[in-house]
């Protein structure tokens, strides 16, 4: 039986400038990666069909906690989707610092 991993690259998790950036501290960062590791998982429909895919995220953070998904770079519609549901599941504490602002990510989805 294969097994999926999910490697969230925490070091590809930035910061995208926008009209008023202030600094993210780091605890507000490690909450938003743990969530987002917590929460985004290949699709079962998916587990026999990718072994490796890389895709890059890019999503805002809402005053209301509200995770909104910018764009999913990935050839893949059913992964688009998925992803995009998935983040968009999430609920963060509204008192973040890190809400209004525009992040990027990289998602390694692995099935070994």
């Amino acid at each position: 039986m294969k097994k999926f991993i999910l490697l969230v690259l925490l070091a590809a998790f930035s910061m995208i400038a926008n009209a008023n950036p202030t600094p993210v501290s780091t605890s507000s960062n490690e909450i938003l990666v743990q969530a987002i590791r917590k929460a985004v998982k290949l699709p079962e429909e998916l587990k026999n069909s990718i072994t490796h895919e890389r895709v890059l995220v890019v999503f805002t953070v809402t005053t209301q906690g509200e995770i909104k998904v910018v764009s999913v770079g990935s050839p893949n519609a059913v992964l688009r989707k998925s992803i995009t549901q998935q983040m968009q599941s999430i609920a963060l504490n509204n008192n973040l610092s890190n809400s209004e602002k525009t992040y990027s990510i990289w998602l390694d989805f692995k099935v070994i």
